[in-house]
């Protein structure tokens, strides 16, 4: 299963929202998802990349790659 994410409409991310979305990150991956984040503002994904753990910035990097 494959499953698209487009965050061209983010302006803002605060920090619970980051978490929120590095959690669907690691959900999507548990479950076979094969999900494509794409359209990420540089701002969204520095947010993220400093939130996140390493196993979640490598699921990250992994997701943004495919886009």
């Amino acid at each position: 299963m494959r499953s698209d994410l487009s965050l061209k409409d983010v302006d803002y991310i605060d920090a619970s929202g980051a978490k929120a979305l590095l959690t669907f990150v690691d959900h999507s991956h548990r479950s076979g998802v094969e999900l494509d984040i794409k359209e990420l503002p540089p701002h969204v994904e520095n947010r993220l990349l400093a939130l996140a753990d390493q196993d979640q910035r490598d699921k990250l990097k992994a997701v943004l790659e495919i886009a």
